[in-house]
Protein backbone atom coordinates (compact mmCIF):
# COMPACT_ATOMS: atom_id res chain seq x y z
CA UNK A 1 0.00 0.00 0.00
CA UNK A 2 2.93 2.51 0.90
CA UNK A 3 4.98 2.12 -2.40
CA UNK A 4 1.36 2.33 -4.07
CA UNK A 5 0.74 5.69 -3.00
CA UNK A 6 4.72 6.05 -3.74
CA UNK A 7 4.41 5.88 -6.72
CA UNK A 8 1.04 7.22 -7.59
CA UNK A 9 2.37 10.70 -5.35
CA UNK A 10 5.88 10.35 -7.48
CA UNK A 11 3.32 10.21 -10.82
CA UNK A 12 1.04 13.23 -9.48
CA UNK A 13 4.36 15.38 -9.24
CA UNK A 14 5.69 14.58 -12.52
CA UNK A 15 2.35 15.83 -13.95
CA UNK A 16 1.39 18.50 -11.57
CA UNK A 17 3.74 21.26 -13.07
CA UNK A 18 2.41 20.88 -16.70
CA UNK A 19 -0.78 20.48 -15.27
CA UNK A 20 -0.84 24.09 -12.86
CA UNK A 21 1.15 25.44 -16.26
CA UNK A 22 -2.18 26.04 -18.14
CA UNK A 23 -4.97 26.51 -14.81
CA UNK A 24 -3.24 29.33 -14.11
CA UNK A 25 -5.91 31.56 -11.75
CA UNK A 26 -4.85 34.61 -11.65
CA UNK A 27 -7.11 37.24 -14.13
CA UNK A 28 -5.04 38.30 -17.32
CA UNK A 29 -3.63 42.10 -16.78
CA UNK A 30 -5.57 45.18 -17.79
CA UNK A 31 -3.30 47.44 -20.03
CA UNK A 32 -5.36 50.73 -18.94
CA UNK A 33 -3.09 52.97 -20.76
CA UNK A 34 -3.96 50.64 -23.84
CA UNK A 35 -0.24 50.87 -25.49
CA UNK A 36 -0.37 50.46 -29.19
CA UNK A 37 1.14 47.23 -30.55
CA UNK A 38 4.67 47.29 -31.76
CA UNK A 39 5.40 47.44 -35.09
CA UNK A 40 6.66 43.85 -36.49
CA UNK A 41 7.37 41.83 -40.02
CA UNK A 42 7.40 38.14 -39.10
CA UNK A 43 6.90 35.77 -42.08
CA UNK A 44 4.99 32.17 -41.40
CA UNK A 45 5.97 28.58 -42.57
CA UNK A 46 4.44 29.18 -45.80
CA UNK A 47 6.35 32.62 -46.62
CA UNK A 48 2.97 35.00 -45.83
CA UNK A 49 4.40 38.08 -44.09
CA UNK A 50 2.43 39.56 -41.28
CA UNK A 51 2.13 42.81 -40.26
CA UNK A 52 0.02 44.82 -37.24
CA UNK A 53 -1.37 46.88 -40.01
CA UNK A 54 -3.04 43.39 -41.17
CA UNK A 55 -5.22 43.01 -37.99
CA UNK A 56 -6.86 46.23 -38.07
CA UNK A 57 -10.54 45.81 -37.74
CA UNK A 58 -10.33 42.58 -35.54
CA UNK A 59 -9.19 41.70 -32.23
CA UNK A 60 -6.09 39.87 -32.15
CA UNK A 61 -4.41 37.28 -29.84
CA UNK A 62 -0.86 37.46 -29.78
CA UNK A 63 0.62 34.75 -28.37
CA UNK A 64 4.70 34.58 -27.66
CA UNK A 65 5.60 30.57 -27.04
CA UNK A 66 8.72 28.85 -28.09
CA UNK A 67 8.95 24.85 -28.80
CA UNK A 68 10.65 24.22 -25.89
CA UNK A 69 8.56 25.48 -23.25
CA UNK A 70 6.04 23.01 -21.73
CA UNK A 71 3.15 25.53 -20.47
CA UNK A 72 3.66 27.14 -24.15
CA UNK A 73 2.99 23.63 -26.23
CA UNK A 74 0.12 22.21 -23.54
CA UNK A 75 -1.89 25.61 -23.64
CA UNK A 76 -1.91 25.88 -27.93
CA UNK A 77 -5.09 23.26 -28.25
CA UNK A 78 -7.39 25.49 -25.79
CA UNK A 79 -5.95 28.43 -28.08
CA UNK A 80 -7.58 26.20 -30.92
CA UNK A 81 -10.64 25.99 -28.86
CA UNK A 82 -11.05 29.78 -27.93
CA UNK A 83 -10.83 30.47 -31.81
CA UNK A 84 -13.66 27.86 -32.71
CA UNK A 85 -16.15 29.59 -30.15
CA UNK A 86 -15.23 32.86 -31.82
CA UNK A 87 -15.49 31.59 -35.67
CA UNK A 88 -17.82 34.30 -36.53
CA UNK A 89 -16.33 36.87 -34.83
CA UNK A 90 -13.41 39.23 -36.05
CA UNK A 91 -10.70 37.44 -34.19
CA UNK A 92 -7.16 36.51 -35.07
CA UNK A 93 -4.18 35.18 -33.42
CA UNK A 94 -0.91 34.90 -34.49
CA UNK A 95 1.86 32.63 -32.27
CA UNK A 96 4.98 33.86 -32.75
CA UNK A 97 7.86 31.46 -31.52
CA UNK A 98 10.60 33.80 -29.36
CA UNK A 99 14.14 32.95 -30.47
CA UNK A 100 12.59 29.83 -32.53
CA UNK A 101 14.37 28.70 -36.05
CA UNK A 102 12.37 28.66 -39.15
CA UNK A 103 13.55 24.62 -39.37
CA UNK A 104 12.54 24.85 -35.27
CA UNK A 105 9.38 25.75 -35.61
CA UNK A 106 8.55 23.72 -38.76
CA UNK A 107 9.44 20.62 -37.19
CA UNK A 108 7.09 21.37 -34.06
CA UNK A 109 4.20 22.74 -37.04
CA UNK A 110 4.71 19.11 -38.72
CA UNK A 111 3.97 17.35 -35.10
CA UNK A 112 1.17 19.69 -34.05
CA UNK A 113 -0.66 21.60 -36.96
CA UNK A 114 -2.48 24.75 -35.64
CA UNK A 115 -4.73 26.34 -37.40
CA UNK A 116 -3.14 29.42 -36.16
CA UNK A 117 -0.07 31.24 -37.77
CA UNK A 118 3.09 30.17 -36.21
CA UNK A 119 5.69 32.89 -36.61
CA UNK A 120 9.54 32.52 -36.30
CA UNK A 121 10.91 34.90 -34.51
CA UNK A 122 14.79 34.14 -34.64
CA UNK A 123 16.80 36.80 -33.04
CA UNK A 124 14.23 37.93 -30.15
CA UNK A 125 13.41 41.02 -31.59
CA UNK A 126 9.69 41.07 -31.85
CA UNK A 127 9.37 39.52 -28.58
CA UNK A 128 11.58 42.23 -27.20
CA UNK A 129 9.49 45.18 -28.37
CA UNK A 130 6.86 43.69 -26.72
CA UNK A 131 8.48 43.46 -23.74
CA UNK A 132 8.38 39.64 -22.84
CA UNK A 133 9.97 38.31 -20.43
CA UNK A 134 8.69 34.79 -20.22
CA UNK A 135 6.81 32.73 -21.70
CA UNK A 136 4.17 32.42 -22.60
CA UNK A 137 3.07 35.67 -22.88
CA UNK A 138 -0.09 36.60 -24.80
CA UNK A 139 -1.71 40.33 -25.63
CA UNK A 140 -5.12 41.38 -26.33
CA UNK A 141 -5.35 43.49 -28.95
CA UNK A 142 -7.97 45.82 -30.11
CA UNK A 143 -9.57 46.18 -33.73
CA UNK A 144 -7.33 49.75 -33.58
CA UNK A 145 -4.22 48.17 -33.09
CA UNK A 146 -3.83 49.09 -29.19
CA UNK A 147 -2.50 46.05 -26.63
CA UNK A 148 -5.82 45.63 -24.04
CA UNK A 149 -4.56 42.98 -22.06
CA UNK A 150 -1.86 41.19 -21.13
CA UNK A 151 -1.83 37.22 -19.85
CA UNK A 152 2.07 35.45 -18.33
CA UNK A 153 2.22 31.85 -17.86
CA UNK A 154 -0.20 29.38 -19.66
CA UNK A 155 -3.81 29.53 -19.72
CA UNK A 156 -6.89 27.41 -20.82
CA UNK A 157 -7.88 29.88 -23.37
CA UNK A 158 -11.48 28.45 -23.76
CA UNK A 159 -11.99 28.68 -20.26
CA UNK A 160 -15.45 30.80 -19.24
CA UNK A 161 -13.08 33.24 -17.82
CA UNK A 162 -11.20 34.07 -20.80
CA UNK A 163 -13.76 33.74 -23.09
CA UNK A 164 -15.64 36.49 -21.33
CA UNK A 165 -12.72 38.67 -21.27
CA UNK A 166 -11.75 38.54 -24.75
CA UNK A 167 -15.81 38.81 -25.37
CA UNK A 168 -15.10 42.56 -23.91
CA UNK A 169 -13.12 43.55 -26.56
CA UNK A 170 -14.93 42.15 -29.58
CA UNK A 171 -17.06 44.66 -31.39
CA UNK A 172 -20.83 45.25 -30.22
CA UNK A 173 -22.86 44.03 -33.29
Amino acid sequence: MQRRNFLLALGMSAVAPLATAVEITTPVESLSDRPPMPDFQLTDLDGKVYRPEDFRGRVLIVNFWATWCPPCRAEMPSMERMLENFKDAPLALIAIAMGQTEKQVREFAAENPHSFPLLPDPDGKVSEAFGVTGLPTTFVVDGGGNMVFRAEGGRQWDSERLLRTISLVLPKS
